[in-house]
């Protein structure tokens, strides 16, 4: 069975419709979706056969641990680590005490709250501390493919709307020299997470996190404690030297000067 996503969170804006996760862009009866749409529903096969997943014996575990009753991210991770949480093939429990390759599929964390800031428009602060490895949401909303995450960004350039389009750049396992590219558009629909802000100096990271779907969920973790009434901010990416385009607002002292641009390469 299914866990059951929990999100209670809902937007300011009734014009942008709220979903709890990914959801595929309209068909276009082209081959890049009908693979988009094969990737997107396909389960993943491997499973376990665990009553109790504890790390060192789950084939899934490694990723996560328990301190002070809360699960967390683990601080040593190898750049190649790959999270698969236990998804609704496996054998184990729903609780955390019995799984604990279970965080991101229960939804997002408490005590979020959109805030209107009087320079760069809406952003996401928390209500409470934050300690580090927090998962705290997924960055939710239409899965595109390239050609319309192009077209979208091309859109949005041309009417000097904002771009929301994020696009996830991993290298595949078997073969280094291949680029694994997942673009998410929350602009129409999308979660709490389209109004995390940029920062140069984030206190949060995007980590991939996959759960029954070749897709990956853009999930986002603390990478350092967070104090209550603080941004929620990531890194949107690096800056391209040739397209400095929109100046950055993030106030940092390592500030870039310039937001990063959307990579279709």
């Amino acid at each position: 069975m299914r866990i059951s996503l929990i999100d209670d969170y809902e937007h300011l804006d009734e014009d942008v419709e709220y979903i709890i996760e990914n959801i595929l862009q309209e068909n276009d009866n082209s081959g890049d979706f009908k693979k988009l749409e094969e990737e997107f529903y396909c389960i993943l096969a491997n499973s376990c056969d665990c009553i109790e997943c504890k790390n060192e014996k789950c084939s899934h575990g490694g990723s996560y641990e328990i301190k002070n009753n809360k699960l967390l991210l683990k601080e040593a991770r190898g750049c190649d680590d790959l999270i698969y949480e236990c998804n609704e093939n496996c054998f184990c429990s729903r609780s955390h005490s019995m799984c604990l390759n279970k965080l991101v599929q229960f939804g997002p964390h408490e005590g979020l709250e959109i805030k209107k800031f009087h320079d760069k428009g809406y952003g996401l602060i928390t209500k409470e501390f934050i300690p580090k490895g927090t998962f705290i949401c997924e960055y939710a909303g239409e899965v595109l493919t390239k050609n319309e995450a192009f077209k979208r960004d091309q859109l949005n350039q041309a009417s000097n709307k904002m771009n929301y389009i994020f696009c996830l750049n991993e290298i595949s396992m078997t073969s280094k020299d291949e680029k694994i590219q997942t673009f998410i558009d929350p602009s129409r629909k999308g979660n709490i997470g389209r109004y995390i802000n940029h920062s140069c100096d984030a206190n949060c990271e995007i980590i991939s996190v996959r759960v029954d779907s070749i897709i990956p969920k853009i999930s986002i973790f603390a990478k350092r404690d967070i104090c209550a009434q603080q941004e929620i901010t990531f890194s949107y990416g690096d800056v391209d030297a040739n397209n400095k385009t929109k100046m950055c607002l993030c106030g940092a002292n390592i500030c870039k000067i310039y937001l990063p641009n959307i990579s279709f390469s």
